[in-house]
């Protein structure tokens, strides 16, 4: 019903401006088609206006859909921008909070208290807004890059018993990818669950040969929101920046490096990649699982809400630690909320707490940042 809506808009629109600009009819049609024309813009508008955008954004939209007729309004729907807060992502919004709320509930550590009263009052913030408790039991290594990380990742993936789930928005079937692939297949051979979830366009270099050798030996492999739908139901812009894999519920890892050749530093003409990385244990990774799992349902209606996959384990903790998922398909503005609340209470430099990229999630034209917080 709504793509129709849109779609009939589309079409009075453009009927409207052939009148008036094309065709020789009498002033009273002009005036009955300019009227018309006008009236669905306002309309238009009037929603952009109602989605609590921020003010800049707002009115960014607003100067295009009025100075670029039709042109700005196909490019406005194909963007996927009235699905930010449509029904797209309403539910998994829902579900998300709802599981956070449930299942991620640290219990109170007296290292609370060695907490300096900014990070008490940070901490908070992020409770509320996004229901992601601190952590005082888990642990965060900083890899410092792509060598670090995928040697810390292979290592990982060999000693897997139970399970091993996989996020990324891109995942090549190139020397890197293939090695990281060939250690799926084995485990998964060996009766270990595992789950890849890729994004449909970072992950276009995915070969066909690679996700039939993971399904063949077992493991379970999904695209998130598939191209072929995108011209459809306004999805092609909505992607899966997320880089997470969570391994037996004892060790996870997130951060800024895809699964590619680029990554690993093995590809001279980009120059060395510098990016970094963290491995976590104790029981913030049932956070981090949380996002895995949610996304996993949300694209294949799996659910794996039960107890094996939601333990961890305590580990003596090395400060306070949360997660934050940012996105639609989270409350938007988080992460630009929760980075200004850091700038402005800084007392000597711009961000003087310990602070990484972590898990991104889809956003139109642009990657929406989550991250990883270690006081």
């Amino acid at each position: 019903m709504k793509q129709a809506r849109q779609i009939i808009f589309f079409l009075l629109m453009t009927t409207s401006l052939s009148i008036i600009l094309f065709t020789s009819l009498s002033p009273s049609w002009k005036w009955a088609a300019g009227i018309l024309y006008v009236a669905i813009l306002v309309s238009i508008l009037f929603v952009l206006l109602l989605e609590g955008r921020s003010p800049y954004k707002s009115l960014l939209w607003i100067y295009v859909l009025i100075f670029f007729p039709i042109v700005g309004y196909v490019f406005f729907l194909f963007s996927g921008q009235l699905e930010v807060k449509g029904h797209l992502f309403k539910e998994k919004r829902t579900n998300g909070l709802e599981f956070f709320k449930k299942y991620v509930n640290f219990p109170a550590s007296e290292k609370w208290h060695d907490l300096s009263e900014r990070n008490q009052n940070f901490s908070n913030l992020i409770a509320t807004m996004v229901a992601s408790p601190i952590s005082m039991r888990s642990t965060t290594d900083l890899l410092l890059n792509g060598r670090e990380t995928f040697t810390a990742i292979k290592n990982e993936i060999q000693k897997a018993e139970t399970y091993i789930h996989m996020e990324y928005y891109t995942f090549r079937s190139d020397e890197l990818g293939l090695s990281i692939i060939d250690l799926l297949v084995n485990k998964a051979k060996e009766g270990v669950e595992v789950r890849v979830l890729y994004d449909s366009i970072g992950s276009h270099n995915l070969s066909r040969a690679s996700k039939t050798a993971l399904r063949e030996a077992g493991a379970s492999v999904q695209q998130f929101l598939p191209i072929k739908y995108g011209f459809v139901n306004q999805t092609i812009n909505f992607r899966n920046h997320r880089k997470i894999i969570v391994i037996d519920g004892k060790v996870g890892f997130v951060g800024g490096l895809n699964i590619g050749d680029e990554y690993a530093g093995d590809m001279n003409q980009m120059g060395f990649w510098r990016d970094s990385h963290l491995l976590v244990k104790g029981e913030v990774l049932s956070a981090l699982h949380g996002v895995f799992l949610m996304d996993w349902s949300y694209m294949c209606g799996e659910e794996l809400l039960n107890g094996k996959y939601l333990e961890t384990y305590d580990v003596e903790g090395d400060g306070g630690s949360q997660l934050v998922a940012s996105g639609p398909d989270t409350k938007r503005g988080a992460m630009s909320d929760l980075y200004f609340s850091l700038i402005t209470s800084a007392k000597k430099k711009s961000l003087d707490c310990y602070s990484l990229l972590c898990s991104k999630q889809s956003h139109p034209y642009r990657s929406s940042h989550g991250f990883y917080e270690r006081y």
